[in-house]
């Protein structure tokens, strides 16, 4: 935290820790975690280099975890646990990652989930796609479409409609 000037209610533990972030209620513990952020509110990032590699300004991340999240920098709201989970995102938006090596297909997915350390994602919100049934006596129907998650099964994806009551 030595260049902070502006901002407050930060939290570093570790050599250069949250060394350039102007942001407020940051959070870095471990050597080089959250060292280049220059901006992005309320990121977490605990473990060695966790988003810290890059010029992050993007806020609300977590990244826990040896180099987790390291190339982010303007991707926002991404949950990023484990060893290089999600390091290859650089502007994606709302991904989760889970395990070491977990990953986005591109460095700009959004709304992607990825579980396991094979490094491939394994659902994604994308394109909507509305799937019709027709309703037995006293079956409920949602009205309200909102999306779909893409799952991968065994090198297969299946698209799994999502609706609001």
């Amino acid at each position: 935290l030595s260049s902070v000037v502006v901002n407050s209610n930060n939290t570093a533990i570790g050599f250069n820790a949250g060394k350039t972030t102007t942001a407020s209620r940051a959070t870095a513990v471990g050597s080089g975690a959250l060292e280049l952020s220059t901006g992005g509110d309320q990121n977490t990032a605990v473990g060695y280099k966790a988003l810290g590699n890059a010029v992050l300004i993007g806020g609300f991340n977590t990244g826990i975890g040896d180099s987790a999240g390291t190339s982010l920098t303007t991707g926002i709201n991404n949950t990023l646990i484990g060893n290089n989970a999600g390091a290859n995102i650089t502007i994606g938006n709302a991904n989760i990652c889970l395990g070491m090596n977990a990953t986005c297909n591109v460095v700009s997915d959004s709304n992607t989930l990825a579980i396991g350390s094979s490094g491939q994602f394994v659902a994604t919100n994308g394109g909507a796609t509305t799937y019709y049934a027709t309703a037995t006596a006293g079956a409920v129907v949602p009205t309200s479409f909102v999306g779909y998650i893409r799952i991968r099964l065994n090198g297969t994806f299946v698209k799994v409609p999502i609706y609001n009551d």
